[in-house]
């Protein structure tokens, strides 16, 4: 994403959409990485609900893949 400035670190800005009243939520808040997954904790300003966001990490595995990626029969 270009902004038009040059900037030390990426702005991480993100729009999320609250589960409980559908109101959206700019959010600046950075993504935390869990075990598995990367995490982000959302409170909605309007009805005070909060929710947690996930995505899966991306990126090599020390464990493989649980699926065959090529088939050699």
């Amino acid at each position: 994403m270009n902004q038009g400035r040059t900037h030390t670190w990426d702005i991480n800005l993100g729009y999320h959409e609250c589960p409980n009243c559908q109101y959206i939520i700019e959010s600046r808040a950075p993504w935390i990485k869990g075990k598995k997954e990367w995490e982000k904790q959302i409170t909605c300003p309007r009805c005070h609900h909060s929710f947690t966001l996930t995505k899966p990490l991306k990126g090599f595995s020390l464990f493989g893949t649980s699926k065959t990626e090529f088939d050699w029969s």
